[in-house]
């Protein structure tokens, strides 16, 4: 990513907002909780996990390769599969993401329709650009494309 897409970003942007029933539980169903296992990592240079569509050919939905999914796991989240809901409060141990959750990871907006059931709506966010980089490149393009306006006009 470049600096100026990061900085349209910008350094606070939350990539996922998970509903307030899911976080209320969340120690509850995590063992041990996310921030025993990120307490000693830097957090703010890191680069998530992968998030990829899946594939026809090699069956249903999951977050990625072995890599991904071990990275995954290091955050208390079971990458073998898409769930058809969320935990419920009382869950206890690495649960799975829903379709809806893994598309605010990507930056999708939850009234954000997907086409189909599970496979094909999840194969649909894991192979999109995000929408918040996308946003932030159109920005940057859209800079540069103003710019070179400007600059003809001036002669």
């Amino acid at each position: 990513m470049t600096g100026a897409v990061a900085e349209a970003l910008g350094r606070e942007w939350v990539c996922c907002e998970m509903s307030e029933e899911y976080l209320e539980g969340a120690r509850a169903r995590f063992q041990p909780s996310p921030a025993a296992l990120l307490k000693d990592r830097p957090t703010s240079y890191e680069i998530a996990p992968t998030i990829v569509g899946g594939s026809k050919k090699h069956g249903g939905p999951d977050l990625g390769p072995t890599r991904a999914r071990k990275a995954w796991a290091a955050l208390g989240v079971d990458g073998l599969g898409i769930a058809d809901e969320a935990p419920p409060r009382n869950f206890v141990g690495m649960p799975r993401l829903t379709t809806r959750m893994v598309a605010r990871l990507q930056g999708f907006s939850d009234s954000w329709q997907f086409s189909g059931k599970k496979t094909p709506s999840y194969r649909q966010v894991g192979n999109a650009f995000p929408p918040p980089v996308a946003l932030a490149v159109g920005k940057q393009i859209a800079g540069v494309l103003t710019a070179r306006r400007l600059m003809r006009a001036a002669g």
